[in-house]
């Protein structure tokens, strides 16, 4: 299986971070980071939660799970 970028390829191997720290639409199937990983600052980020959120822009979803850009066509 050919994966798309290396950060695709590493949550495959870590399915839990994948559960824990992204989002994914369901009807484009873009992914990134949960809004609320930004919103920790406060917190010390894991060493995972900060590569995450550096190879992944924040992806807000609505409350059926489609991204703003979807939202406006469905």
């Amino acid at each position: 299986m050919k994966y798309r970028t290396d950060m695709e390829y590493y949550l495959k191997l870590y399915p839990e971070y994948e559960k824990l720290y992204i989002n994914e639409c369901f009807i484009c199937h873009m992914k990134g980071c949960k809004p609320d990983l930004f919103e920790r600052t406060g917190e010390k980020l894991s060493y995972t939660a900060k590569r995450i959120t550096k190879f992944f822009n924040r992806l807000e979803l609505n409350e059926i799970g489609i991204c703003e850009q979807c939202a406006k066509f469905y």
